[in-house]
């Protein structure tokens, strides 16, 4: 389809330069010189007639090509998809949030809901979707994704919440010669240190949060105090808002806190950041450990001397 494009597109120019020619041709001078001799008159030169110029034939489109339709998907067996979530570890929330949206995203692809198996077919092909639960845990993504790979055969995975698990996951997928799609997954090394040309990432980065939160935040605030959970999501998310809110003119008047990700009782946080005398404080946090958190800045006063971005 291209090929012919280019070739109408050929075509065009070579009949926009023969009509400019044509438009060339000078115009005769009044003035005119007398012969000075008349010439014998000769026969009219005859001119043969030139076959009219033909398109040539092409080819009609198939269903996946030019305007007839969006391309068919076909395939020899079932294309297996392997996704990688969490369902019962610390970031539950988020994996059931990736796994209801990548379901209702085939259903749309698919134009009808998927089977009990979450089989969906798609044109002429069969998609089917494996999900496996790694907890969160690295270890455990690791085993569920070289079982999806050497068991089950998925041709493609997709995962996952952790973005600890998710740079292990990386690696496992480029070991197996498989394309990863990161979701949701937001720590910066993913597509930053940890990146592969095996990795296609959809999910958003913690510079992606940093950077419109601070831009707003900074006409409110000019000193600031963060917290995060010392993990890769949470040192990301670090870097990201010091880098974001100092470019737009704010200042960090303490080191940056960070706490283990399964931390119950903030209270001693909270202590720092109160004394820091920050006009603001950031959380970059994920998972259960939010409504604890939370609990203890209302109750050490933080909430009521700082504003919480």
């Amino acid at each position: 389809m291209r090929s012919a494009q280019k070739l109408f597109a050929l075509l065009m120019v070579v009949v926009m330069l023969a009509a400019c020619g044509a438009q060339a041709t000078p115009e005769p001078t009044a003035e005119v010189v007398e012969p000075t001799a008349v010439a014998e008159p000769t026969a009219e030169p005859v001119v043969e007639p030139t076959a009219e110029p033909t398109a040539e034939p092409t080819a009609e489109p198939s269903a996946g090509q030019g305007e007839a339709g969006p391309p068919t998907l076909t395939c020899d067996k079932p294309l297996k998809i392997g996704l990688i979530t969490d369902k019962t570890g610390p970031l539950a929330l988020y994996g059931e949030m990736i796994e209801r949206s990548f379901l209702l995203g085939m259903e749309y692809m698919a134009g009808a809901p998927g089977t009990e198996d979450n089989v969906f077919t798609i044109d002429e092909c069969e998609v089917q979707i494996l999900i496996r639960d790694d907890q969160g845990v690295a270890e455990t993504t690791t085993t569920v994704a070289r079982e999806l790979i050497e068991v089950d055969e998925v041709d493609l995975l997709v995962g996952t919440v952790s973005s600890g698990a998710t740079a292990t996951l990386q690696q496992v997928a480029l070991d197996n010669d498989k394309v990863l799609i990161v979701a949701p997954a937001a720590a910066n090394e993913i597509t930053g240190a940890n990146f592969n040309d095996h990795t296609f990432r959809v999910s958003r980065t913690n510079y992606h949060d940093a950077v419109n939160q601070c831009e707003y935040m900074t006409t409110q605030y000019d000193t600031y105090v963060q917290i995060a959970p010392d993990y890769a999501f949470g040192w990301g998310g670090a870097q990201g808002f010091r880098d974001a809110c100092t470019f737009f003119g704010g200042e960090f008047v303490a080191d940056d806190i960070f706490a283990p990700a399964d931390t119950t009782d903030f209270t001693p946080y909270m202590d720092q950041i109160l004394a820091s005398g920050a006009e603001a404080w950031i959380a970059t946090w994920a998972g259960g450990g939010f409504v604890a958190m939370m609990q203890a800045a209302e109750e050490s006063g933080v909430m009521d001397e700082m504003a919480m971005g």
